[in-house]
Protein backbone atom coordinates (compact mmCIF):
# COMPACT_ATOMS: atom_id res chain seq x y z
CA UNK A 1 0.00 0.00 0.00
CA UNK A 2 2.67 2.07 1.08
CA UNK A 3 4.71 1.60 -2.67
CA UNK A 4 0.86 1.91 -4.11
CA UNK A 5 1.15 5.36 -3.11
CA UNK A 6 4.54 6.34 -3.98
CA UNK A 7 3.34 5.66 -7.43
CA UNK A 8 0.91 8.63 -7.33
CA UNK A 9 3.30 10.82 -6.56
CA UNK A 10 4.27 12.29 -9.77
CA UNK A 11 0.38 13.29 -10.19
CA UNK A 12 0.21 14.33 -6.36
CA UNK A 13 3.46 16.84 -7.26
CA UNK A 14 1.91 18.38 -9.83
CA UNK A 15 -1.59 18.58 -8.46
CA UNK A 16 0.02 19.79 -5.43
CA UNK A 17 1.70 23.41 -6.52
CA UNK A 18 0.06 26.81 -5.32
CA UNK A 19 -2.26 29.15 -7.28
CA UNK A 20 -0.33 31.64 -6.45
CA UNK A 21 2.87 29.57 -7.38
CA UNK A 22 1.39 28.71 -11.39
CA UNK A 23 0.68 32.72 -11.35
CA UNK A 24 4.02 33.81 -10.50
CA UNK A 25 5.48 31.29 -13.08
CA UNK A 26 2.95 32.25 -15.42
CA UNK A 27 3.80 36.08 -15.10
CA UNK A 28 7.95 35.45 -14.98
CA UNK A 29 7.62 33.58 -18.61
CA UNK A 30 5.31 35.52 -20.34
CA UNK A 31 5.99 38.14 -22.90
CA UNK A 32 6.78 41.60 -22.24
CA UNK A 33 4.29 44.34 -23.36
CA UNK A 34 4.84 46.31 -26.24
CA UNK A 35 6.07 50.27 -26.26
CA UNK A 36 2.80 52.65 -26.04
CA UNK A 37 3.31 55.05 -28.76
CA UNK A 38 0.24 57.28 -27.92
CA UNK A 39 1.44 60.71 -27.00
CA UNK A 40 0.95 61.85 -23.60
CA UNK A 41 -0.38 64.90 -22.57
CA UNK A 42 1.88 67.97 -21.59
CA UNK A 43 5.13 65.25 -22.48
CA UNK A 44 7.65 67.59 -24.40
CA UNK A 45 8.13 67.27 -28.47
CA UNK A 46 11.15 65.70 -29.79
CA UNK A 47 14.24 68.65 -30.07
CA UNK A 48 14.35 70.29 -33.57
CA UNK A 49 17.24 70.50 -35.49
CA UNK A 50 16.80 74.09 -36.41
CA UNK A 51 15.63 74.30 -32.84
CA UNK A 52 18.89 73.12 -31.38
CA UNK A 53 21.73 74.26 -33.87
CA UNK A 54 20.34 77.92 -32.43
CA UNK A 55 18.98 80.40 -34.48
CA UNK A 56 18.72 80.56 -38.12
CA UNK A 57 22.44 82.25 -39.35
CA UNK A 58 22.98 85.95 -40.16
CA UNK A 59 22.81 86.47 -43.73
CA UNK A 60 26.19 87.00 -45.01
CA UNK A 61 26.91 90.75 -45.04
CA UNK A 62 26.07 92.19 -48.92
CA UNK A 63 30.07 93.11 -51.10
CA UNK A 64 28.46 96.28 -51.29
CA UNK A 65 28.13 96.85 -47.68
CA UNK A 66 31.08 99.99 -46.88
CA UNK A 67 30.69 100.30 -43.16
CA UNK A 68 27.96 103.30 -41.50
CA UNK A 69 26.17 105.15 -43.47
CA UNK A 70 27.56 108.69 -43.68
CA UNK A 71 25.42 111.24 -41.47
CA UNK A 72 25.66 114.46 -43.29
CA UNK A 73 24.41 116.50 -39.85
CA UNK A 74 24.47 120.11 -40.09
CA UNK A 75 25.41 119.75 -43.58
CA UNK A 76 22.00 118.61 -44.65
CA UNK A 77 21.21 122.10 -45.81
CA UNK A 78 23.94 124.99 -46.85
CA UNK A 79 23.47 128.26 -48.31
CA UNK A 80 26.73 129.60 -49.99
CA UNK A 81 27.47 133.24 -51.24
CA UNK A 82 30.62 133.21 -53.53
CA UNK A 83 32.74 135.56 -55.59
CA UNK A 84 36.12 134.70 -57.93
CA UNK A 85 37.98 135.80 -61.16
CA UNK A 86 36.25 134.32 -64.49
CA UNK A 87 38.31 133.10 -67.82
CA UNK A 88 37.53 134.87 -70.82
CA UNK A 89 35.70 138.13 -71.26
CA UNK A 90 34.65 138.62 -67.67
CA UNK A 91 36.90 140.01 -64.68
CA UNK A 92 34.82 138.34 -62.34
CA UNK A 93 31.61 136.02 -61.44
CA UNK A 94 29.05 136.39 -58.15
CA UNK A 95 27.15 133.53 -57.05
CA UNK A 96 24.25 132.80 -54.66
CA UNK A 97 23.77 128.95 -54.16
CA UNK A 98 21.73 126.46 -52.32
CA UNK A 99 23.41 122.85 -51.65
CA UNK A 100 20.76 119.90 -50.16
CA UNK A 101 21.90 116.54 -49.19
CA UNK A 102 20.03 113.75 -51.17
CA UNK A 103 21.02 110.19 -50.10
CA UNK A 104 24.61 107.69 -50.00
CA UNK A 105 24.65 104.93 -52.06
CA UNK A 106 28.08 102.68 -52.69
CA UNK A 107 30.02 105.15 -50.37
CA UNK A 108 29.12 108.30 -52.38
CA UNK A 109 27.59 111.20 -50.96
CA UNK A 110 24.93 112.98 -52.97
CA UNK A 111 23.91 116.34 -53.53
CA UNK A 112 21.82 118.70 -55.36
CA UNK A 113 22.66 122.42 -55.53
CA UNK A 114 20.51 125.04 -57.21
CA UNK A 115 23.34 128.06 -58.03
CA UNK A 116 22.30 131.75 -59.45
CA UNK A 117 25.36 133.48 -60.51
CA UNK A 118 26.14 136.75 -62.77
CA UNK A 119 28.76 139.05 -64.51
CA UNK A 120 29.10 142.38 -66.11
CA UNK A 121 31.78 144.18 -67.82
CA UNK A 122 31.39 147.28 -69.82
CA UNK A 123 28.14 147.04 -72.22
CA UNK A 124 27.54 142.78 -71.59
CA UNK A 125 26.24 141.70 -68.65
CA UNK A 126 25.26 137.60 -67.68
CA UNK A 127 23.30 135.90 -65.65
CA UNK A 128 23.19 132.00 -65.06
CA UNK A 129 20.78 129.62 -63.32
CA UNK A 130 22.83 126.29 -62.70
CA UNK A 131 21.27 122.75 -61.53
CA UNK A 132 23.71 120.85 -60.32
CA UNK A 133 23.46 117.15 -59.13
CA UNK A 134 26.78 116.28 -57.58
CA UNK A 135 28.96 113.15 -55.76
CA UNK A 136 31.18 113.11 -53.14
CA UNK A 137 33.31 110.23 -51.66
CA UNK A 138 32.67 109.82 -47.95
CA UNK A 139 35.90 108.73 -47.44
CA UNK A 140 37.24 112.57 -48.12
CA UNK A 141 34.59 114.29 -46.47
CA UNK A 142 33.24 113.96 -42.36
CA UNK A 143 31.05 116.61 -41.33
CA UNK A 144 32.77 116.33 -38.21
CA UNK A 145 36.35 117.45 -39.62
CA UNK A 146 36.83 121.44 -39.44
CA UNK A 147 39.17 121.52 -42.48
CA UNK A 148 37.62 118.56 -45.20
CA UNK A 149 38.61 118.63 -48.64
CA UNK A 150 36.33 119.19 -51.71
CA UNK A 151 36.78 116.69 -54.23
CA UNK A 152 33.60 116.55 -56.10
CA UNK A 153 31.61 116.28 -59.44
CA UNK A 154 28.72 115.63 -61.28
CA UNK A 155 26.64 117.13 -64.66
CA UNK A 156 25.02 120.50 -64.41
CA UNK A 157 22.11 122.32 -66.44
CA UNK A 158 22.84 125.83 -67.17
CA UNK A 159 20.35 128.46 -68.62
CA UNK A 160 23.01 131.39 -69.27
CA UNK A 161 21.19 135.02 -70.27
CA UNK A 162 22.75 137.68 -71.73
CA UNK A 163 22.30 141.19 -72.15
CA UNK A 164 24.05 144.50 -74.04
CA UNK A 165 24.01 147.70 -73.97
CA UNK A 166 24.86 149.45 -76.39
CA UNK A 167 24.99 153.22 -76.77
CA UNK A 168 22.87 154.95 -79.68
CA UNK A 169 20.33 152.39 -79.11
CA UNK A 170 17.07 152.61 -77.26
CA UNK A 171 16.37 148.56 -76.79
CA UNK A 172 18.39 146.22 -74.92
CA UNK A 173 18.98 143.16 -76.67
CA UNK A 174 19.34 139.75 -75.28
CA UNK A 175 20.36 136.21 -76.06
CA UNK A 176 19.39 132.88 -73.75
CA UNK A 177 21.12 129.34 -74.50
CA UNK A 178 20.36 126.52 -72.64
CA UNK A 179 24.00 123.79 -72.27
CA UNK A 180 24.52 120.75 -70.26
CA UNK A 181 28.40 120.26 -68.91
CA UNK A 182 30.29 118.41 -66.37
CA UNK A 183 31.90 119.91 -63.83
CA UNK A 184 34.02 119.00 -61.36
CA UNK A 185 35.77 120.41 -57.97
CA UNK A 186 38.84 120.92 -56.22
CA UNK A 187 40.17 122.82 -52.88
CA UNK A 188 39.27 123.02 -49.02
CA UNK A 189 36.95 124.25 -46.70
CA UNK A 190 36.86 125.24 -42.94
CA UNK A 191 34.37 125.89 -40.18
CA UNK A 192 35.04 129.10 -38.29
CA UNK A 193 31.40 128.11 -36.09
CA UNK A 194 29.67 125.19 -36.19
CA UNK A 195 27.37 126.87 -38.57
CA UNK A 196 29.27 129.07 -40.59
CA UNK A 197 32.68 128.15 -42.53
CA UNK A 198 34.41 129.58 -46.00
CA UNK A 199 36.17 127.51 -49.09
CA UNK A 200 38.17 128.06 -51.98
CA UNK A 201 37.70 125.90 -54.77
CA UNK A 202 38.41 125.95 -58.37
CA UNK A 203 36.24 124.25 -61.27
CA UNK A 204 37.12 122.63 -64.42
CA UNK A 205 34.05 122.01 -66.85
CA UNK A 206 33.64 119.57 -70.05
CA UNK A 207 32.68 121.24 -72.67
CA UNK A 208 34.50 124.82 -71.57
CA UNK A 209 32.34 127.86 -71.75
CA UNK A 210 34.78 130.30 -70.35
CA UNK A 211 31.96 132.62 -67.93
CA UNK A 212 31.39 130.09 -65.88
CA UNK A 213 35.14 128.26 -64.78
CA UNK A 214 36.89 130.31 -62.34
CA UNK A 215 38.37 130.10 -58.64
CA UNK A 216 35.77 130.62 -56.54
CA UNK A 217 36.11 131.81 -52.57
CA UNK A 218 32.70 132.13 -50.76
CA UNK A 219 30.98 131.85 -46.92
CA UNK A 220 28.82 128.96 -46.48
CA UNK A 221 26.04 129.02 -43.90
CA UNK A 222 24.70 125.56 -43.04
Amino acid sequence: MARASDGNAPADSVAGISPGAAADSAAAVSPPAPPDTTATPGAAAPPDSAAAAGSEPAAPSSPKSRGPRFDPGLDRDRVEIGAGPAEGYFDAVGALGYRRYVRERSGWAQFAVGELSGANKDYLSEGTASVYYFFRNRRTFRPEWRIRPILEGGPGVHLAVQSAHLSGFSERPFHAKVFLKAHAYAGVEALVTPRVGFLVRGRLSVPEHRPLDYAQAAIFFR
